[in-house]
């Protein structure tokens, strides 16, 4: 094993800067510059398998840190209108590389060191090195029992995005009631078995909805699966459920980058501020050419998109549906 070391970290970013530009970076990086030398990053807890084809440890926070880290935005937090890594998360790392200096001469390579600015994140070729993903076989296949449903029916996931910023209702948000109503169509007008892709609403972080106590979800709770998506396998188990699925709707959230990254047939409904950047070369060449990919892009950021109608968000999926499906 190489006595020399380099460690990437801490990411306390947004989870959608993390795997568009950091991961891509960092792993050309290591290529590149360190490749005799051993391998660790530092992020979340089950964002592992991001980094799993580049490094040789994974290191995550403790449960209380990670509940400590508030308002994510490019690669730290925002803290009185700059971004940075804070302290508590320079400390964790800091550690990390005292432990490492008595057996091992240590780089340490911090986000930010390459600014993730608009040259970066407007570019259709930005540095480093993008790759698919695929979940494990055992991941896999203890998602596909777990979706499983008793018909012979098409399954498709949704991802109904929520987030708060400082207790109000964030912009790219749709109206809870839209989705009822939307996802109830889906399973009347459609036939269509829907996988629920649930992430833990905290706050500033974002998440979404919870639906267990709606009146849709209760009536046809026999079309109607949960993924929690959590613990080690978190990141793993959401790209499963894109890979067990015909296809996935998402809610405004650059996090739907993911579906592109496990190259699985996505809709998702983006405000006007955000959609074209969801149409870069470094995409499309994730998603041949974007082939099974559409972008409903027509409401801005706000009132305008959390308030948009229904029927049209139907329509428009209706129509990528028949048209997937041949």
């Amino acid at each position: 094993m190489s006595k020399k070391v380099v460690i990437f970290g801490p990411w306390v970013g947004e989870f959608s800067y993390e795997t568009n530009w950091w991961i891509p970076e960092i792993r050309l990086v290591k290529k590149t510059y360190y490749n005799d030398y051993k391998c660790i990053a530092v992020s979340s807890k089950g964002r592992e398998i991001l980094y799993s084809d580049f490094v040789d440890e994974f290191i995550y926070y403790t449960d209380d840190l990670e509940s400590q880290r508030k308002y994510p935005a490019t690669y730290g937090e925002h803290i009185n209108g700059i971004d940075i890594i804070p302290e508590n998360f320079q400390n964790f790392i800091d550690e990390i590389v005292r432990k490492h200096q008595d057996q091992y001469d240590v780089y340490h390579y911090k986000p930010g060191q390459f600014p993730i600015d608009s040259s970066r994140t407007f570019s259709d070729n930005p540095f480093g090195e993008f790759i698919n993903y695929t979940a494990s076989p055992i991941v896999k296949d203890e998602i596909s029992e777990q979706i499983k449903f008793d018909n012979s029916k098409d399954t498709i996931s949704i991802l109904a995005r929520l987030k708060d910023r400082e207790n109000t209702v964030d912009g790219e948000n749709w109206n809870p009631k839209s989705w009822s109503k939307f996802i109830q169509k889906l399973i009347v007008e459609l036939d269509l078995n829907i996988v629920l892709t649930t992430i833990r609403n905290e706050k500033s972080k974002g998440g979404t909805f919870n639906f267990s106590k709606y009146d849709f979800y209760k009536k046809y709770n026999d079309r109607i699966k949960d993924v929690i998506i959590d613990g080690k396998t978190a990141v793993e188990k959401q790209i499963a459920v894109l890979q067990n699925t015909t296809c996935s709707i998402w809610g405004g959230t650059g996090a739907v980058t993911l579906a592109f990254f496990a190259n699985t047939p996505v809709f998702t409904q983006q405000t006007t501020d955000n959609g074209h950047r969801l149409n870069f070369e470094w995409q499309k060449r994730l998603t041949d050419n974007h082939k099974n990919v559409e972008v409903f892009s027509k409401y801005k950021y706000g009132k305008e998109f959390y308030d948009s109608p229904v029927q049209e968000m139907f329509d428009k999926f209706s129509n990528y549906y028949y048209k997937l499906k041949g």
